[in-house]
This record gives C-alpha cells, sequence and structure tokens, in this order.
C-alpha cells in the first residue's frame, strides 16, 4: 500500500546499514556490497496503551524483593501490598529517538523507517487502545530522522489496524509513506521488491484512516467519570449509522479513505457506460475506459460506489457503498484499458425491517466510479426496478420492537428472558433506553384506525414514560405512554439453576388518530427504560 508516490531506490551505491530482526535479536551488520538505504526499526510498542478490564482495572506489575519485576498481579492484589502506595520508578532514557540519525547521515543516502503497532499490544482479549496514535517515541523516530534525511526519509507502517499518522503524512521531510499489514513468512521479500521498483504495488486500504478520535463517538459524563481519563470513545457502541463510523457515515475527512491506495504511476478514467434502467433480480455492467497517464506499469483497482436517492429509510442510507470493484492488471504507460464492472444489485440491497428479509429497492441511485471512496472521477445515475419497503401491520398483531426498527440512538439491546431465548424463535431483545432522549423508529406503520398503543414494558424507575411521534424524533406529538416500575421476577431454568429478571408488563395509551402510513417514533423520558413489544389498539380496544 503505497500512501505517497515512493522513489524507486535503484540508483544508490554508498555503503549502507542493514537492521536484521530476529527472533531473540537485533542484528546490525555492515554490507560494503550491496545498494540499499539505512533501514530503521522502531519498537512496535504503544507507550499509550493501557490494558485494561472493562477500562477500569489496570494491570499492575510488582517487584519482588529479589529485584524481579513480575507482571499480572490484578488490582486486588496489588492493594494488598503494604507498600503499594510507596513504589517508586526511575526513567532511565538510553537514547533519544533518532537521535544518532545525524550520524548515519554521513554515511547513508536514504533512510527507511519502519513504525508500527504488532496486535498482540494493542487489540486483543480485554486490551483496546486508547486512541489511534502510534507511540510518541516512535512518531518523534520519524521526525527527527526525516529531519536530517529531508525529501530522502520512505516510512514503513506495519499494523493491522488504521493509525492516526497525520502529522507524519504532512511531515515535508517525509518523501514516502508504504502501509503492509502481516503477509506472511514472504512479506520481507515483497516489501524489498516493492521499495526497489521491482514490483508496483496497487494495494487498497479497507477502512477508513482517521486524523484522530474526535469524530468517534463519546462516553456519557457519567461512565467517563468512572474509567481512566485515558479512555474517551464509546468503543462499546458498534452501530455503525448511530456512531457514524465507516466511510458509509461519517461525517469526518480522513487521513486516508476506503479504498485508498497510490502507485508508481498515474491513471486517468473516461467514457462512463451504464444502461438507464436495471432490473433487481440481475447482474448489470459498468463501463468505462483506463488509461496509464504516467511511466511506469502497474496494476490498478477501479471502484464503484451508490448511493440511493430515493430510499424509504431516507437519509439513514448509506452515503456511498462499495458494490463493485475490479484489479486491472499491467497497465502499460500510455496504454488504455477497457474495464467492465459486474454490479449485483443485491450487493446494496437493505434490511427491511417489516417484511423481516433483504430486498433491492427501486428509485434512483447515483454511481460514482473512483480510485477511492473520496476520490470519485466519473458519475452516473441508473434506475433500479426493484422492491418497496413494506407497510407494517402493528393491529392484528403485537411486534417485537427491536426487530422492526430502522433507525435509533442512543438504545441498547437487553435481552427479555433465558426462557425465551431458549426457544431458540426470535424476539430475544427488548429496546431499553441509555439516557432521557434516546429513540428508536419504525418505517411505514399503517396508521389507519389505530386510537391506541399498547406495549410490553419494563422498568427500574419509580415512573416512566415514552413519546409516541410521527415521522421523526420531532414530529407529531401523538400520545404518551405513562407506567411505574416493574417488579423482578424468579423462576427456575433447569440444572439446580434460577433466572433472575426484569419483569414485564403492558402499558397502554390513547394516541391521536392519523391516517395512512407514518414513520413511527418512540422517544424514551428516562434510563433504562424497556420495551418489548408494540401493538396498535383500534378504537373498540384503546379503553382496554
Amino acid at each position: 500500500m503505497v500512501m505517497q508516490i515512493l522513489p524507486v531506490l535503484q540508483s544508490i551505491t554508498r555503503k549502507v546499514l542493514v537492521a536484521i530482526q530476529t527472533s531473540t535479536a537485533m542484528k546490525i551488520m555492515a554490507t560494503p556490497d550491496i545498494s540499499v538505504p539505512a533501514l530503521w526499526l522502531a519498537s512496535s510498542f504503544n507507550t499509550d496503551i493501557f490494558q485494561y478490564s472493562f477500562l477500569t482495572n489496570g494491570f499492575y506489575f510488582k517487584v519482588e524483593d529479589d529485584g524481579k519485576l513480575i507482571a499480572g498481579t490484578d488490582v486486588a492484589a496489588f492493594n494488598q501490598n503494604p507498600d503499594c502506595d510507596d513504589v517508586d520508578f526511575t526513567e532511565v532514557v538510553l537514547q533519544q529517538p533518532g537521535s544518532n540519525s545525524q550520524t548515519l547521515k554521513i554515511e547513508n543516502d536514504y533512510n527507511i523507517v519502519i513504525v508500527g503497532a504488532a496486535p498482540r499490544i494493542v487489540t486483543g482479549e480485554s486490551i483496546d487502545r486508547p486512541n489511534l496514535n502510534l507511540g510518541t517515541q516512535q512518531a518523534e523516530l520519524v521526525h527527527n530522522v526525516a529531519q536530517q534525511f529531508p525529501g530522502k526519509t520512505i516510512v514503513v507502517i506495519k499494523s493491522e489496524s488504521p493509525l492516526a499518522v497525520d502529522d507524519i503524512q504532512n511531515d515535508p521531510n517525509v518523501s514516502a509513506i508504504l502501509y503492509y499489514g502481516y503477509s506472511g513468512q514472504y512479506e520481507n521479500k515483497a516489501l524489498a521488491e516493492a521499495l526497489f521498483g521491482g514490483y508496483a504495488p496497487a494495494g487498497r486500504l479497507t477502512s477508513d484512516w482517521l486524523k484522530d478520535i474526535s469524530s468517534l463517538p463519546k462516553l456519557s459524563p457519567e461512565v467517563q467519570a468512572t474509567v481512566d481519563p485515558r479512555y474517551t470513545v464509546d468503543m462499546t457502541n458498534a452501530d455503525p449509522l448511530e456512531a457514524k463510523l465507516t466511510y458509509r457515515y461519517s461525517d469526518a475527512t480522513p487521513t486516508y479513505a476506503f479504498g485508498y491506495g497510490l502507485t508508481y504511476t498515474t491513471f486517468a478514467y473516461s467514457d462512463l457506460r451504464v444502461r438507464p434502467t436495471v432490473n433487481a433480480n440481475g447482474t448489470f455492467d459498468v463501463n468505462l475506459k483506463v488509461i496509464n497517464t504516467g511511466n511506469n506499469t502497474s496494476d490498478e483497482v477501479v471502484q464503484l460506489y451508490v448511493h440511493s436517492r430515493d430510499s424509504a429509510y431516507g437519509s439513514y442510507v448509506p452515503k456511498k457503498q462499495l458494490a463493485a470493484f475490479k484489479r486491472v492488471g499491467s497497465i502499460t504507460p500510455g496504454e488504455t484499458r477497457d474495464v467492465t464492472l459486474t454490479v449485483d444489485p443485491h450487493d446494496f440491497a437493505v434490511w427491511d425491517v417489516n417484511k423481516q428479509k433483504y430486498m433491492v429497492e427501486s428509485g434512483r441511485y447515483d454511481l460514482f466510479v473512483g480510485r477511492s471512496s473520496d476520490n470519485i472521477l466519473l458519475t452516473s445515475e441508473i434506475t433500479v426496478n426493484g422492491e418497496t419497503i413494506g407497510s407494517l401491520d402493528l393491529k392484528s398483531k403485537a411486534k417485537n420492537l427491536w426487530d422492526h426498527t430502522y433507525v435509533n440512538n442512543g438504545v441498547i439491546g437487553s435481552e427479555v428472558s433465558k426462557a425465551r431465548t431458549a426457544l431458540y424463535q426470535g424476539e430475544y431483545y427488548a429496546v431499553t433506553s441509555t439516557k432521557d432522549g434516546d429513540y428508536v423508529g419504525i418505517p411505514n406503520v399503517n396508521m389507519n384506525g389505530a386510537k391506541g398503543l399498547k406495549l410490553r414494558v419494563a422498568s427500574t424507575s419509580p415512573t416512566s414514560s415514552i413519546e409516541v411521534r410521527a415521522d421523526s424524533p420531532t414530529g407529531t406529538k401523538l400520545g404518551t405512554i405513562t407506567f411505574h416500575s416493574t417488579a423482578p421476577v424468579e423462576y427456575d431454568i433447569g440444572g439446580g439453576k434460577t433466572a433472575k429478571e426484569l419483569g414485564y408488563t403492558d402499558a397502554t395509551g390513547a394516541i391521536t388518530q392519523v391516517s395512512g402510513d407514518h414513520n413511527l417514533y418512540l422517544v424514551f423520558r428516562g434510563n433504562d427504560i424497556r420495551v418489548d413489544s408494540i401493538k396498535l389498539l383500534a378504537s373498540d380496544e384503546a379503553g382496554k
């Protein structure tokens, strides 16, 4: 993955240094007969990493009487140490990052700095990063070395996850950045071929690389007060729509966007052709021309994204979604290649929460063709003949609310009961508010004849209320359902085990009558309010 155009290092003739990482040590060897640049290997340990359990319990160390450093003590064991508050540690700096780069400059033409983050350190069971940064010393190493080798510093990033490297990208002394993941036992051979121009890399990033964590969902003030202050992001919110995660929903401008990647040449796109109308039950082709406008042979990865203009889900569908791509191999300088992308509309299907199935919506779609999700070179529009989001009948039978919401804010899912889960028949979760103002929305609810609403609810609050609104969380208020706290229940689940859960009850209330299909929103006025199911009541049932 080339993040900036990398100079081909084929004409270096000076004696240089090669650092080889072995399983037990790093060996430095003089190599007078090999033409390679000086190579830096930085530790992949991120000094900002904090191992934790649910963001609260740290990973402690203790020093034995014989001076041994013992890792693995938990908080309770550490606190039992009689002198746990009196342990002092002294930092000894052996060498500042890149401090000998000035000396290396005398004997070397270029420098390669290898940095990154090993997965065994930054991710894993009960291990998470508090931010996206490289270790502080790694960033310092890059900048210090680049200052001594302006325009002749190549940074190699080795990582399995995105990193915040905007400062390195914008360092004027860094000439190129190359990213590669953990690619097997021949990865170093592949890296050398890419660095020396034996191969033109054409990889693409599979996620956005954000500048920082400012666009990620924040912990609530209540949670923030209970955790290590270095953790500010709510890593439990995995809903990309609500949290505005990924290129499909994010408003953030990343350092590198989804699909990004450069190579040793440049390309131009032209002559986009596609049928104006297609059917959802078959594939269709998108054709274009790609010309190599540079001086080197390389592959190119052509990417096609779509956006639905007319979705029943409105602004809650992705802004842009990858629908097809093709790696076009070995395009020579000046060559024009005809490219055909075959698109299956089901690759941009949506989940119909009312019919409980995936389907391709009818309507107009924007087509975007480019080199990445934020580098669009050609656009077009098609009309797809497909299906429509179904109208939901909530009068004949109660429906599980969790299964039928298409948008939510702040809520989480809570298991309704062990007994229901054991049946393996679905409807396992209740929508649960986490704060006042949380909401969920159900699309295309048939409101004809409805004058009341029945909810299957539970709550730990003395008094709870749920507002019923039409068309948006702030739309016309149709009514309010109010109820009291519900008592816990216990029952035998076999094997001598007893389930203890919060009990549910029915809560009903009248609503203003409206006609036709409407998006129906429930707005929670309080914390830990749970809704299992929802049912509309006809006029003769509203008072029951």
